[in-house]
């Protein structure tokens, strides 16, 4: 297995449900329609510099989506995508917990992420799980009750961060807490983004 350094290995708490090549799933892109292909060569290339052992493929059910499986932070690796944006990409998850589509295993991620929100936060949230907008609903519900049973208030109308819950049936499911829309690209492109987008992270 490839060497990375110790403090770049990345923070996926919990069981590593998501693996390949020894590597943990670490980030899930969606690129512009048609263009998997291309996102899948552009993020392995940006990224392979700090882990030549990284794995950057497409789904195997929907090929506009990249999975990353890397032994690095996933925060640092937005931190470089967002200094050289993919021109594919629509936008990029940073994957901090492992979970199955199912509400126990999210109830399980969301009791370690929600640590770092401060009490009484404002935050929103967005659920996609591919192929499958009943799911998505239905687990939507989990989190924002779970949430709000907890003194959180979930408003999109001044939130600071998004739970995002990204799933790929089968081949990945991440949760994970971030600053709004910091997992747009378009985003990326504003000045101050980097800085607000990884503080505190990685």
């Amino acid at each position: 297995m490839t060497s990375v350094p110790f403090e770049n290995v990345a923070p996926i708490r919990g069981r590593w449900r998501w693996v390949e090549g020894g590597r943990p799933l670490v980030l899930i892109a969606t690129a512009s329609k048609g263009r998997g292909t291309k996102l899948e060569t552009e993020l392995g290339d940006v990224l392979y510099e700090l882990d030549p052992g990284l794995v950057s493929r497409r789904s195997r059910s929907y090929p506009d989506v990249i999975l990353v499986f890397s032994l690095v932070n996933p925060f640092i690796l937005l931190r470089r995508l967002m200094h050289w944006p993919p021109a594919y990409a629509q936008r990029v998850v940073p994957v901090e917990y492992h979970v199955e589509p199912e509400p126990g295993s999210i109830v399980e991620g969301l009791e370690v992420l929600s640590a770092k929100l401060g009490s009484g936060a404002v935050v929103w949230v967005e659920v996609d799980v591919r192929g499958s907008s009943r799911l998505s609903s239905q687990l939507e519900k989990v989190i924002v009750e779970w949430l709000s049973a907890r003194g959180f208030r979930v408003s999109r109308r001044g939130a600071q961060h998004v739970v995002k819950l990204e799933c790929v049936p089968g081949e990945g499911c991440g949760l994970s807490i971030i600053p709004w829309r910091c997992d747009r690209v378009e985003e990326w492109w504003k000045r101050g983004t980097t800085e607000r987008c990884v503080a505190n992270y990685g």
